[in-house]
C-alpha cells in the first residue's frame, strides 16, 4: 500500500512541474488572432519590437482581420505598429473591413496614412466589403471622395462581386452612385431612355443584374416574400382593445408558410479561417 502511494506522490510531481518554454512569434500571433488581451501583453513585453512588426505588421493585421479593438488599439500604441499601419496596401484596413468589424474600420480611419490609402489596389477595402454583404462598412467607405471618384474600378467589380453573392442591401446601394450606373448599363448593353429616372434605373438595373446572377435573384425573391408578409400583417392586423394588438391566426399560418416555401438566401461565407499568417 505504502509503495502505491509513493508512486502517486511521483506522479503528482510529475503534474506540478511544467517546462515552460520562452514565449514565441507564433504564440504571439495566437493571442492577436483570439483576441487575448492579457498574451499580447505579454508578448509585448516579452518580444522584441523587430518580432512584434515582422511579416508587414503580421500581428496587428491579425487583429484587425479578426476584429479585436482592444489588440488593435493596445498594438497602436508602440510608435513602430503605428507608423506602419497603412502596410501591406492598407492590409490591415482591407482585413477588418472585409469581415464586417466597422468598430475597427472607424479606429483605422482615425490615421492620416490609412485615409491617403484608402483606394488602395483598385479600391480592394470596399470590394471586398462589398462582396461579403457589408452594408454598415460598405456606407462608411463611402463616404470618401477617393473611394466614390474609384467606386467603378475594375469595370465595375464590387458592384459585380454584390450581385454574385446575393447581397442585394449592397447593390441597391452602390447603383445609387452614378458612375456605378453608367457603367453597369454600358456592360449589360442596356439601352435606357433619357426620361427613366434614377430610381426606375436601380430596378432595371438590379433585375437585369440579377438574369445572371441566381444568388441575386433568390435574394429578390426573399426580399419580395417579405414585403408581402408585411403586408398581410399591415392590412390584416386586428385590434383587440386600445393598447392591445393581435394577428388573427390564418395570418400567422400563412405568413410561417411564406417564410417555409421561401427560396433559400444566398449563399453564406463558412466563416473565417487564418489559412496563413502572411
Amino acid at each position: 500500500m505504502s509503495a502505491i502511494k509513493e508512486e502517486l506522490k511521483d506522479l503528482d510531481g510529475q503534474r506540478e512541474r511544467k517546462i515552460v518554454r520562452p514565449l514565441s512569434y507564433d504564440d504571439f500571433l495566437d493571442f492577436c488572432e483570439s483576441g487575448d488581451i492579457n498574451g499580447v501583453n505579454e508578448a509585448i513585453a516579452t518580444l522584441s519590437i523587430v518580432q512584434i512588426t515582422q511579416d508587414y505588421n503580421g500581428g496587428f493585421r491579425i487583429a484587425a482581420l479578426n476584429g479585436h479593438l482592444a489588440v488593435v488599439n493596445r498594438l497602436l500604441d508602440l510608435p513602430a505598429v503605428q507608423a506602419n499601419i497603412a502596410v501591406d496596401s492598407n492590409g490591415a484596413l482591407r482585413g477588418a473591413a472585409s469581415n464586417g468589424h466597422l468598430a475597427v474600420v472607424n479606429r483605422l480611419l482615425a490615421f492620416e496614412a490609412v485615409r491617403d490609402n484608402i483606394a488602395a489596389l483598385d479600391n480592394a477595402a470596399l470590394r471586398q466589403t462589398a462582396r461579403k454583404g457589408h452594408l454598415a462598412v460598405v456606407n462608411r467607405l463611402l463616404a470618401f471622395e477617393a473611394v466614390r471618384d474609384n467606386i467603378a474600378a475594375s469595370e465595375n467589380v464590387a458592384l459585380r462581386w454584390a450581385a454574385e453573392e446575393g447581397r442585394l442591401a449592397v447593390v441597391k446601394r452602390l447603383l445609387k452612385e452614378n458612375a456605378v450606373r453608367e457603367t453597369a448599363i454600358r456592360n449589360l448593353r442596356l439601352n435606357l431612355g433619357a426620361d427613366v429616372n434614377v430610381d426606375d434605373q436601380i430596378n432595371i438595373l438590379i433585375h437585369a443584374l440579377a438574369e445572371n446572377n441566381p444568388n441575386l435573384k433568390r435574394s429578390i425573391q426573399r426580399e419580395q416574400r417579405n414585403n408581402e408578409a408585411l403586408a398581410l400583417y399591415s392590412l390584416r392586423l386586428k385590434r383587440k382593445s386600445n393598447d392591445t394588438w393581435i394577428i388573427p391566426k390564418d395570418v400567422l399560418k400563412m405568413i410561417a408558410m411564406m417564410v417555409k416555401t421561401s427560396p433559400p438566401p444566398a449563399v453564406q461565407s463558412k466563416g473565417l479561417f487564418r489559412k496563413s499568417r502572411g
